[in-house]
């Protein structure tokens, strides 16, 4: 089978009936064919991308691989309907005001999107990757301040217990003192009129023991 034939094959005509035409005839089926395969293989990267990029597949090539040609396949199947059922009118006029035409543009619109969004992801990635790097810098930068003054708050805040703590352990301290003194003061005192009561004492007792004398 030559390679012309499969060209003509993927876009959907007769290769019988383009052996007797003329060869601008077939080289034009030949890119009509080309045309097809090429989102074909485009579905294939973008969809084996996409599917490695999920979380639990990336460790799997088969399964991404697989799933990539399966996607191929659709897109192969569904352009190559679009392309050979396609019969030009007359004119352009009566082009244009053909539902299918429309109907065919709007499903090759989709087509192109849905195959051309993970090759996208997949060229920017790089660049994806670094703006994400960096977001997450920045949000790591912004947190860290919020905490930094958080912890500065906080330490201030223990600073200030800590002072307010050392300053009543003085007036606690200095009323223990006063505390201490009157305390001292009225033992002296105390001890002070028991001498004294006993001093009088003793001396009614002398003075007894000379007048019985």
């Amino acid at each position: 089978m030559k390679i012309s034939n499969f060209f003509i094959w993927c876009a959907g005509s007769d290769t019988d009936l383009l052996s007797h035409c003329s060869q601008k005839e077939r080289n034009k089926h030949i890119g009509f064919g080309s045309l097809v395969l090429i989102p074909a293989v485009l579905a294939f990267v973008s969809m084996s991308y996409a599917l490695s990029t999920i979380q639990g597949l990336g460790n799997s090539p088969f399964i991404y691989y697989l799933g990539g040609l399966v996607w191929a396949l659709i897109i192969f199947s569904f352009d190559r309907f679009i392309v050979s059922t396609h019969r030009r009118k007359k004119d352009n006029k009566s082009e244009l005001k053909s539902p299918a035409f429309f109907l065919r543009l709007g499903f090759a619109l989709i087509l192109g999107i849905v195959i051309s969004h993970p090759l996208v992801m997949l060229y920017f990635d790089g660049s994806i990757q670094d703006q994400i790097a960096e977001n997450v810098v920045k949000q790591r930068e912004v947190i860290q301040k919020k905490y930094d003054l958080r912890i500065n708050k906080s330490e201030h805040q223990i600073s200030y217990l800590d002072s307010l703590e050392q300053q009543k352990e003085q007036e606690r301290n200095a009323q223990e003192l006063v505390v201490t003194k009157e305390i001292d003061e009225r033992c002296l005192k105390t001890l002070k009129e028991k001498l004294l009561q006993q001093v009088s004492m003793a001396v009614d007792l002398l003075l007894k023991i000379k007048l019985s004398t």
